[in-house]
């Protein structure tokens, strides 16, 4: 049984040119990998809601420029505060000035979210390829292999 390995600019998973049911939740395995590597280990967490200055709602840029660009901007004014901060401590010692935010996010929180984003747009296309071929498999998973799916995933939220 020969091995190809299937590849699109960077998603590359490994399969066999003849392969039986019994394959397909190994592969499904390997789909879900390549998936989760692309969109990142925190793709799951809370996206920021709010728009950003000039450039809107993050989640809502498709071109890599305008997320660096975005990214740029708010390091610059988180900059900028950061630099007057001092200036404006000495005009009233005892008044203690808040950490720089930006719509109520901090530089780091929008900095995450903009790289998040950066990886979407980057691999889109990869990750909803990836993403048919993961309903197409998972619909050939047969009834047991789908109950021993089901199951494991009670488990895994049992012990959260």
């Amino acid at each position: 049984m020969g091995k190809n390995t299937v590849k699109a600019n960077s998603t590359a998973v490994s399969v066999s040119s003849k392969f039986t049911q019994a394959d397909v939740p190994t592969l499904l395995e390997q789909v879900n990998a390549k998936i989760k590597e692309l969109k990142g280990e925190e793709s799951e967490s809370v996206r920021i809601t709010t728009g950003l200055g000039p450039f809107g709602l993050i989640s809502s840029i498709k071109d890599p420029g305008v997320l660096i660009a975005a990214c740029s901007y708010i390091r610059k004014k988180a900059a900028a505060y950061k630099e007057l901060v001092p200036e404006f401590q000495d005009m009233v010692k005892s008044c203690k000035i808040p950490a720089f935010k930006e719509g109520g996010h901090s530089e780091e929180a929008w900095e995450k979210e903009i790289k998040l984003q950066f990886r979407s747009a980057t691999f889109e296309a990869e990750i909803q390829k990836l993403t048919q071929i993961k309903t197409e498999l998972e619909s050939c998973l047969s009834e047991d292999m789908k109950l021993a799916a089901k199951l494991a995933n009670i488990s895994d939220l049992l012990t959260q």
